[in-house]
């Protein structure tokens, strides 16, 4: 089944023409573009900056591409639980398995993209500090991306199938851009989960403080453990909410996606 999901994702012509071309569009801007009058102790800053937030953007496209396909599966998922031994909890543990591997694979495209951009541009080696720690965040950023996009197709109306897309979208420039260039107080920070993933993303790129502020990144800083508990909250309340949903889901109307 793991295998069958891979493969149904990857040939998803969303991905490949909207979702990964334009964030590497916005990745050759920021090297080349935005990043004139940069001083050379703030190259791997800068470049943090740039990755983590094209990598959550990268994954705001992937939920809305999950929703809309798991909203079109409605019904095969309905008659499956319903006559085979497969259960809402398997399901969604295969589900959570198979999309991690391809945000590693996306994920792995623009870190090797940018590492090549950023090193060209700046004239020095830019690669993540820990390595190791950025991959683990990407994991566990993927568990939230794949659950909560499973909520929304759960949740919201087939008719409405357009919206589950700017759902996500609308929540990035409002919570992650938001975060670069104005900031927000630290409960916000700290409580939402696409700024979770950013700001942690940046950390293990970089190695430096995480800033309340990257307007101004060295008066204030966040503890990463409240960020790590966020998430981890996120990832569980979203489990047991698709778990409960997944369970009472019925065979839902495609043709009325056609009504928005």
């Amino acid at each position: 089944m793991i295998r069958k999901i891979v493969i149904s994702i990857l040939t998803s012509k969303p991905i490949w023409i909207w979702g990964l071309p334009f964030s590497i569009l916005w990745l050759i801007l920021g090297v080349f573009v935005f990043s004139q009058g940069i001083p050379k102790e703030f190259y791997l800053y800068y470049a943090g900056v740039i990755v983590s937030a094209l990598i959550v953007w990268v994954y705001t496209n992937l939920i809305s591409n999950l929703s809309n396909n798991f909203i079109l599966s409605s019904a095969s998922l309905y008659y499956a639980f319903k006559f085979t031994k497969l259960t809402p909890k398997k399901y969604l543990l295969y589900y959570v398995a198979s999309i991690s591997i391809i945000t590693l694979i996306i994920s792995g495209i623009m870190l090797v993209l940018a590492t090549l951009l950023f090193t060209m541009r700046f004239n020095t080696l830019i690669f993540p500090n820990n390595i190791l720690g950025f991959l683990g965040i990407i994991v566990l950023s993927s568990i939230f991306i794949i659950l909560f996009s499973v909520l929304l197709a759960l949740v919201i109306p087939p008719k409405y199938l357009q919206l589950s897309s700017l759902i996500p979208q609308l929540l990035y420039f409002a919570l992650v851009l938001g975060q670069i260039f104005v900031g927000y107080p630290y409960l916000i920070t700290y409580t939402s989960p696409f700024n979770d993933m950013q700001l942690l993303l940046f950390q293990e790129y970089t190695g430096y403080n995480l800033p309340l502020s990257f307007v101004n990144p060295f008066q204030q800083f966040l503890n990463p453990d409240y960020l790590l508990v966020s998430l981890f909250s996120w990832d569980s309340v979203l489990y047991f909410l698709d778990v409960v949903f997944l369970g009472k889901i019925k065979p839902r109307n495609i043709e009325e996606a056609r009504q928005f």
